[in-house]
């Protein structure tokens, strides 16, 4: 076989592999070698169902800087576009910067004298040519932006969400972000999909999938618990791929590690431990092992949380709020936290009713105090007195006197460790499933909290929670018959 057949041949080859395309494009226009591993085997299998069969979504999880980003989000579209050249693509990040980055380097590639050998009837229209959106001569397009992004008219043949939310910014993180992108997947980004009819035949967009697990909470875990169905029949996928083997398999013994050339054993062991130490077991777990509950460390357990309804708060219970004040505004502090917990008399079952957190200023934090006092009755208020907390306690005092609402204000002195008091006075109750939560609360960052504790970012919630639960003891509170309305405390009983 002569050189310009077998380089046609190889040409051929690259139209039709998405391996063989990578291997050589990286190599003719990064002039250096693509570092192959068995997992870019599985991604590729996967990227290849996704396009050929009848698969609608792909979910891949990968530790991060495991060339995800490279193979997925600026290689495969590419070859996608060779291949099918009047499709759109629309790829999304948690930063539009950054995907807007990602697109312009697929362009280039795009533009480029390898890409034109394998694929020399598909290149970029100048007119329609920008980082953000950009066209093909064949029809296709390639829009970016970031995730909960404007995409009002783009429509999609593959929808690419490469790490939805930033894992390495706690607040972008949070359970409020979070949700917010979930309600854009759903809402949003579904919508998005074409549905074209090509050769008499429906053709629906493709979803791609790709981010390290940060929650359970996180696009993953709600996909998996809202559409369960999707997952079972195949029509979504998963491909799950931890850095340190749990399992033995084809590929590799239980305790190895997934990319070794770049990231051994040793290394990953290290990393685990400036992880653990910094935020505790599940961050490794969940971005590396792609287990976001560390659920073999964790001192709380998911299994162990029960639900009520509020109209489930029957018969005889006493009712205390508990305060952890962090009174600044500024994005660093911490969160000062509320807390509404029920016990009931004749089971003494505890129920949390209600968990407001918040960066607040003192006058905010007391309007929630009488917020929750018009809700629930004038109901004892326990808080912490230490430092500048016992002045914050005078202002609570001085407000009941202006407003003439008055509720019995339990101060908690110096109570010894934190961790010792929620372990003492929090674990028993879950380990005896002796403590309900809202339904309106699975999911929140307290339920993250309590599963990531002692090593969880903030521990507002629960400090708040075991304030009112602890003071239960502490304080004699009359009892109320109801039938989940509201408490009813008179001025005489509860004066401070």
């Amino acid at each position: 076989m002569n050189k310009d057949i077998k380089h046609q041949a190889q040409l051929e080859l690259c139209r039709r592999e998405f391996k063989d395309f990578v291997l050589y494009f990286f190599k003719q226009e990064k002039r250096k070698e693509f570092i192959w591993n068995w997992h870019f085997d599985l991604i590729a299998t996967g990227l290849i169902d996704l396009m050929l069969s009848d698969t609608e979504l792909l979910v891949i999880n990968i530790h991060p800087r495991s060339g995800k980003t490279e193979i997925i989000t600026k290689l495969f579209p590419v070859w996608w576009l060779g291949r099918n050249p009047n499709t759109e693509v629309i790829s999304t990040g948690y930063s539009a910067t950054l995907t807007q980055g990602f697109s312009a380097e697929a362009r280039d590639y795009i533009k480029s004298d390898t890409f034109a050998e394998i694929f020399p009837k598909v290149k970029i229209k100048e007119d329609q040519n920008t980082k953000e959106h950009w066209k093909t001569t064949g029809g296709g397009s390639y829009y970016a932006t970031g995730t909960g992004g404007t995409i009002t008219g783009k429509g999609a043949d593959l929808f690419i969400i490469d790490d939805p939310l930033n894992p390495n910014d706690a607040e972008a993180s949070s359970q409020t972000n979070i949700v917010k992108v979930n309600t854009w997947l759903s809402n949003v980004a579904m919508s998005r999909l074409n549905s074209k009819r090509v050769d008499g035949v429906i053709v629906k967009g493709k979803m791609l999938i790709i981010m390290q697990r940060l929650h359970d909470n996180d696009l993953c875990g709600y996909l998996f618990r809202e559409h369960t169905n999707k997952f079972d029949n195949g029509s979504w996928k998963q491909l799950v791929i931890p850095a340190v083997a749990i399992v033995d398999d084809s590929f590799r013994s239980v305790g190895d590690a997934m990319f070794p050339q770049l990231y051994p054993t040793e290394w990953l062991q290290n990393q685990k431990e400036v992880m653990t130490n910094e935020y505790g077991n599940s961050f490794f777990s969940a971005q590396y092992q792609q287990n976001p509950i560390d659920a073999e460390h964790a001192e709380f357990k998911r299994e162990q949380f029960r639900y009520h309804e509020e109209s489930e708060v029957t018969g005889q219970y006493k009712t205390i709020i508990g305060v952890d004040p962090a009174i600044s505004e500024r994005t660093t502090a911490d969160y000062s936290a509320l807390s509404v917990v029920s016990r009931r008399v004749t089971d003494d079952l505890f129920f949390i009713r209600d968990i407001i957190h918040g960066r607040m200023n003192p006058d905010t934090l007391v309007e929630t105090i009488f917020a929750l006092q018009s809700t629930y009755g004038e109901t004892p208020v326990a808080i912490e007195t230490i430092g500048f907390q016992k002045a914050f306690v005078s202002m609570i005092r001085k407000e009941q006197q202006a407003r003439g609402v008055y509720f019995r204000i339990i101060e908690l002195g110096n109570r010894g460790e934190k961790e010792a008091r929620i372990r003492t006075g929090l674990q028993p109750l879950y380990e005896n499933f002796k403590i309900s939560h809202p339904k309106k609360l699975a999911y929140t960052e307290y339920e993250d909290e309590l599963l990531r504790f002692p090593k969880s970012r903030h521990d507002d919630l629960i400090d708040a929670v075991e304030n009112a639960v602890s003071s239960f003891s502490r304080e004699i509170v009359n009892v109320q018959p109801v039938n989940y309305g509201i408490i009813s405390m008179t001025k005489n009983e509860f004066q401070p």
